[in-house]
This record gives structure tokens, C-alpha cells and sequence, in this order.
């Protein structure tokens, strides 16, 4: 009997769990504590078109974080009356119109006192009305420019750090293709449809994309988010140099920059182009192709006489560098103690990074500041490797004349012995 009551009594709590856990999990259901939303049942019931905001934002980060229906559209919550719920006393706002959209969202959005709590920043709207997508909405009232649900969805809005969400990194290049890769639409904006196609075949996209490394740029790296424009001419060394922060500081060394000219001549995006960046060779150094340097100058110009000059200077640090580790390769496994060479090795390797840094200075001086020990120091790596394999070979010589020697004096001692 005793086993009995207490079976009974692990069901009773085992069932009282499970309603308090599906209480728990519909938390996000109640407009008030301890009451029913009416916004969730009324909707859940209609069923269609009107219990789907339902059904999104189940998953969204505003029911993860208590915010509900009422938070954004108003109405009262508690009443199941739907003049009552829906009345404009209690502030009800139904389906915002769409250039009221940004407003919508920052009426909690840039409110200071209800962000602190989520430490997020309240200045979006300000952002967005500097944008291009805000300039169209709020000079022009073009009804297909973006909004904030156009980026981040309206029911079914994820944190940024949620890998579903349309802003997660990995996914804001297809967020912005929905848009921009519409051919139909940015015909109306003269503006190319293939950005999104070329990034993804570029450095940067397959390094986001298909590598996963989140460090790789995506069009908001670029662009900015809510303040997203086009980067003028003469900011766009700055652009880049916030990831490549020492080219960018060369860079500004050269006759390219703006600022050193005034004028509007080569930028990193006119050599190695922008959303199809792709690495740079020092192929770009001579012809007429598009990005190489024949494209602005005179086959028989200085300028051209020193990029074939340059060229040169990478070519050979490129090749002993790589003759180098092809040598240091040969003797891995000669049983030797290599950490000097292999210290030697790396520093040659290391040069060589910073003289094609410094071709971005386009100063033949600051090149040979490092291509010359990074040639030095490669060939110093040949050297010791070919003794390596020189005293290799000498002992392997060494070793065939001892077993021969030793091999002629077996079969003496063997003729010997058979004559005995």
C-alpha cells in the first residue's frame, strides 16, 4: 500500500511538473502577470493569415526577452472584447504604414530607459534617416526601399547572434541580396544586380562562407548597418583599413592617395576591385587589363618602369622564399636539429609579407627595406640545407663503402673456409 501511495504520488508531481513547465513555456502568452493574453488565443483561433504573427514569434527574440504583443501594438491585453482590445484609448496599433515603420520600431528602440536594460544603442532611427535607404523613405516616400522588417523580419525577429537570424553575419550578404539582387528592382535605382554573385566568389565571401570564419568582411562591414551607404572616394582607404590596418597606413605613403594629391587617382578598390576582391598578384604590375597598372599608364611612362621594377623585386623574393621551404622540406626527416634554419626561414617569410605590404607605397626604397634580408635570409636557409644534404650524401657514400669493403671480406672468409 505504501508503494502504492508513493507511485501515486511521483505521478501527481510528475504531472503537476508538466503543467508547470508548459506554463513556463506559454509564459510569453500572458499580457499581465497571472492573466491570458488575449492578443495569442483570439489570433491562435482565427487560425490563416491571422495566427501566423503567433507562431513566429514563439521563436523571436522579443518573447525570448518578455516583450509582447501589447508591447508594440498596444490594446489591452487582458480583454477578450475585440472593440476592448483593440481600442485606441488603450493605444492600439494595428499594422504600422510602411513609412511609419522605422518610428514603429523606435518608439521602444530609441528610448534609453527601456534599451538600458538589453544594453542596446538608441540611436538605429537616427542612423537610418542618414542612409540611403532612409533618405529614399523619408525625401522621396519610396514605398520599396528597405526598413528595419526588411532587414530583421517583423514576428519572427532573431538576436544577431542566433545563426537562423537574417542578421547573423554569415546570412546579411543574402539578407541584402533579397533586395539588391533583384534585377526588376535596382533597374528602377541604375544600380548592378550582381553584388551578391560576386562576393561570394571573391576572398571575402568564400572566407565567411564557405571557411566560417567570421573575421571576413560582409557587406555591413563595409556599408554600416543602419547608416548604410556607399563609401565616398575618399573614404574608402579608411574603409579598408579597419581590417587591413597597415596596408592602409602605407597606402596613405603613396602618390595613389588622396590626400597626398587631391586628385582622384587609384584606390584599393580600382586594383583589386570591390565586392569580387580577389588576391592580389604581381600579374597587376604590367598590361592593359582592367586593375593592372597599364589600364591608367603609358606603356613607356615612369610609372609603369617602376611597377616593372617592383615586380621584379617580389618575383625574386617570392621565388627564394618558396625555394626556401622546398629545401627546408627535403631535410625534415635528415634526423638534424633544425630550429636555427627553420627561425631563419620564418624571418625570410616574414620579410617577404612586409615588402609586398610595402609596394602599396609604390617607393622602390621601402620595397628593398625588406625584400633584401627576406632574400638573404632565404637563401642563407638553401645554403644550410644543402649542407644538410651534402653531409647526408657523404655518409650515405661512406656507409656503401664499408658494406662493400665488409661485403668483399665475407666472401674471402667464405672461399676460404669452402677450400679448407
Amino acid at each position: 500500500m505504501e508503494r502504492m501511495a508513493a507511485l501515486k504520488g511521483g505521478v501527481i508531481l510528475f504531472s503537476v511538473m508538466i503543467v508547470l513547465s508548459g506554463t513556463i513555456n506559454t509564459a510569453w502568452t500572458e499580457g499581465t502577470a497571472g492573466d491570458e493574453s488575449s492578443c495569442v488565443s483570439c489570433h491562435s483561433g482565427l487560425g490563416g493569415k491571422f495566427a501566423e504573427p503567433v507562431s513566429l514569434a514563439r521563436q523571436s527574440i522579443h518573447t525570448q526577452q518578455e516583450v509582447t504583443c501589447h508591447d508594440c501594438h498596444g490594446g489591452d491585453p487582458a480583454s477578450f472584447d475585440e472593440d476592448t482590445a483593440h481600442s485606441g484609448k488603450k493605444g492600439f496599433t494595428g499594422k504600422p504604414p510602411f513609412d511609419r515603420i522605422p518610428e514603429f520600431c523606435a518608439s521602444c528602440h530609441a528610448d534609453p530607459q527601456r534599451m538600458k536594460r538589453y544594453n542596446l544603442r538608441t540611436d538605429q532611427l537616427a542612423l537610418y534617416k542618414t542612409s540611403h535607404h532612409g533618405r529614399l523613405l523619408y525625401e522621396k516616400r519610396d514605398p520599396r526601399t528597405a526598413t528595419c522588417i526588411s532587414c530583421h523580419g517583423s514576428h519572427d525577429i532573431k538576436g544577431k547572434d542566433n545563426p537562423l537570424s537574417r542578421v547573423f553575419k554569415a546570412n546579411i550578404a543574402a539578407t541584402c541580396a533579397r533586395c539588391h539582387s533583384d534585377r526588376e528592382m535596382m533597374g528602377r535605382y541604375r544600380i548592378p544586380a550582381d553584388q551578391y554573385e560576386q562576393y561570394t566568389k571573391s576572398v571575402h565571401g568564400r572566407m565567411l562562407l564557405e571557411r566560417h570564419d567570421p573575421r571576413a568582411p560582409t557587406c555591413s562591414d563595409c556599408h554600416g548597418f543602419h547608416s548604410a551607404n556607399p563609401p565616398g572616394y575618399e573614404i574608402i582607404t579608411t574603409v579598408c583599413q579597419m581590417c587591413h590596418g597597415t596596408i592602409g597606413s602605407l597606402f596613405k605613403e603613396s602618390p595613389h592617395y588622396f590626400e597626398q594629391t587631391n586628385e582622384e587617382v587609384a584606390r584599393c578598390i580600382d586594383c583589386h576591385g570591390d565586392h569580387d576582391v580577389v588576391h592580389a598578384t604581381t600579374a597587376l604590375y604590367e598590361g592593359e587589363e582592367e586593375r593592372h597598372c597599364g589600364e591608367c599608364h603609358d606603356a613607356d611612362s615612369k610609372q609603369i618602369r617602376l611597377a616593372r621594377l617592383i615586380k621584379t623585386r617580389i618575383d625574386t623574393g617570392v621565388r627564394e622564399v618558396r625555394a626556401a621551404a622546398r629545401s627546408l622540406e627535403e631535410v625534415k626527416d635528415s634526423g638534424k636539429s633544425l630550429a636555427d634554419i627553420q627561425e631563419t626561414f620564418e624571418d625570410a617569410r616574414s620579410e617577404l609579407i612586409k615588402a609586398r605590404a610595402a609596394t602599396h607605397t609604390l617607393a622602390i626604397t621601402r620595397i628593398d627595406q625588406y625584400i633584401k634580408p627576406a632574400v638573404r635570409q632565404a637563401r642563407k636557409v638553401q645554403r644550410a640545407s644543402a649542407r644538410i644534404l651534402k653531409e647526408l650524401s657523404a655518409r650515405r657514400k661512406g656507409a656503401i663503402v664499408v658494406l662493400a669493403i665488409l661485403g668483399v671480406i665475407i666472401a674471402l672468409v667464405y672461399l676460404k673456409i669452402t677450400t679448407l
